[in-house]
């Protein structure tokens, strides 16, 4: 009977130890405001999920379950819908102010509309905003309005949150005059200041990706113990049965070992309000991690809106229903946005055609246009477009960034290096086919890395009839191109190899002009892309 109570003791000790903390957290709302279907369409009925309303009411059920717990924002609020385009950082900080966040960190599309259209919703949002790996002594409107780290206290232990966001957001998004450091190096540097505050434990709330996550987490010191992400919109989960349409891309969370052994915890919840992190944590009395629990929850119809919330969505929907109900145009045929990954398709014809009338009117002696080539990624076209009469926010639901269309110079020779650099031996699993006007393009994806471009013709400026000819090598050509290729690092050879670039105007108003004036549209295949192999010639 004794040898019982002392166990019993010893393991009230060992329990009393221990500190569970809960992690509630979400990632790239993109302003889904409203339930999704398809992971696209707003929609009705019981395929909708999501939604800030549902959001809203099971953060409150576990914060009510939990009160202790953190809730944090892993940023890219801003952009997605016509609800961001109608009422911008607005109706971002108004409805999650509405939310108890211990935390929020910004995301790159935070920037899309420059520092002046970021500036007001810092101002108004009440949560600490924490990024650490930014240096804003060049950008005065900025400073003073986000901080490194906050310091938060949960069942009597100090919790450090600290910020950090994807150092190559400058190439990706209008940040001006601020300065991006190094992810990891900016975040120990945090983590050992507030070590020697005497904080517990330390949580990095992270926009920089799933596989940057993993890295930052093998480089941290010992009082990292968590990193909530964001940025790659990726899901985890552990077990089975997986709820919601996502295939998990890893276990959630994702433990990694440290440079001193200690075990880090990686999470990230999806996007666009699929889902809610849920994450368990287990600490020894000296900040170890032991154990976790958890899963992301499927925001699915099983989980109940909140009524004051959908009342006071319905005020702001008004100016979105009205903006996006407006007709911009019709087409004859849908048009998919899935093909446009692997193969020509009607979409990508139609955006890069807008692209290329868009430019007549500026002149240019003894030429039909003042640019011939148009280009775009298929990733920049989210969704497809139906037959029938298009609305203003099918249009933004399709073309959701709110992109510049930038005129550019480009050497023939370094144009056929752009093409080859988007195929490989299987040409299915192509992750960023360009769909183009004013080229003809065959691939042969059986021949060896670098000769893959089979042949190349290019629209000749100075002819009206649309005749094609031979590319020549040593020549530069017109191209227009979207911010996304012209700006950032998805594909690095743009940027190399770009010349004279001019910022041209924002492609829902491109293409919205190009509706008005080819109604009804009557976008299709004209072999603009042709994919062969050995076996087919």
């Amino acid at each position: 009977m004794h040898k019982i109570n002392v166990f019993i003791l010893i393991l009230k000790i060992v329990v009393c130890a221990n500190f569970n903390l809960t992690i509630i957290h979400f990632n790239d709302f993109h302003a889904r405001y409203e339930p999704i279907d398809n992971l696209s369409t707003t929609c009705e009925g019981e395929t909708c999920i999501g939604g800030f309303s549902r959001l809203y009411s099971k953060i409150i059920q576990l914060k009510n379950e939990m009160p202790n717990s953190l809730l944090l924002n892993a940023g890219d609020n801003f952009q997605g819908t016509l609800w961001y385009i109608v009422h911008k950082w607005n109706v971002t900080q108004h409805f999650l102010n509405k939310l108890p966040f211990d935390a929020i960190t910004l995301g790159n599309h935070e920037f899309d509309d420059g520092i002046a259209g970021l500036v007001p919703y810092l101002n108004h949002i009440k949560a600490p905003v924490v990024v650490c790996n930014i240096d804003d002594s060049n950008e005065p409107s900025y400073q003073n309005l986000t901080r490194k780290s906050v310091i938060v206290e949960k069942d009597g232990k100090k919790i450090g949150i600290i910020g950090v966001l994807v150092s190559s957001t400058n190439l990706t998004s209008r940040t001006e005059n601020l300065i991006f450091q190094d992810e990891s190096e900016s975040v120990n540097t945090e983590a050992k200041k507030l070590q020697n505050l005497g904080v517990f434990t330390i949580i990095v709330l992270s926009h920089c990706g799933y596989e940057a996550d993993l890295e930052i987490a093998q480089k941290s010191n010992s009082k990292i113990s968590v990193i909530v992400g964001g940025h790659t919109d990726t899901f985890l989960y552990s077990g089975t049965p997986v709820p919601g349409p996502d295939k998990p891309s890893g276990p959630y969370p994702t433990p990694v070992l440290n440079r001193n052994g200690d075990t880090v915890l990686v999470v990230q919840a999806s996007a666009y309000t699929k889902y809610l992190g849920d994450l368990n944590v287990i600490y020894d009395e000296f900040a170890n991690v032991t154990g976790w629990g958890g899963n992301p929850v499927f925001l699915g119809p099983q989980i109940s809106s909140d009524a004051e919330i959908d009342a006071d969505l319905a005020v702001w929907k008004k100016d979105v229903d009205s903006e996006g109900k407006k007709v911009v145009g019709n087409s004859k045929y849908a048009m998919r946005n899935k093909p446009c990954r692997s193969e020509e398709c009607p979409l990508g014809n139609f955006a890069t055609d807008a692209m290329v009338e868009n430019y007549k009117n500026m002149t240019q002696k003894n030429a039909w246009n003042f640019a011939t080539v148009a280009m775009i990624h298929a990733g920049g076209m989210r969704a497809g477009i139906e037959t029938g009469n298009i609305t203003f926010n099918q249009l933004i639901t399709t073309f959701p960034f709110q992109d510049t269309i930038n005129i550019c110079e480009i050497k023939g020779e370094h144009l056929v290096k752009i093409l080859e650099s988007c195929v490989d031996d299987n040409h299915l699993k192509w992750p960023h086919l360009f769909q183009v006007s004013g080229l003809k393009i065959v691939f042969n994806v059986s021949n060896p890395e670098g000769g893959r471009v089979q042949s190349i013709k290019i629209r000749c400026k100075e002819c009206i009839e649309p005749i094609y000819e031979d590319l020549v090598l040593e020549a530069y050509y017109r191209v227009l191109l979207p911010t996304f290729l012209t700006d950032t690092d998805f594909n690095p050879l743009f940027k190399k190899y770009i010349k004279n670039k001019i910022i041209g105007d924002r492609d829902s108003d491109v293409y919205v002009r190009y509706l008005e004036n080819n109604f009804p549209l009557s976008a299709k295949v004209e072999d603009r892309i042709k994919i062969v192999s050995r076996e087919r010639i």
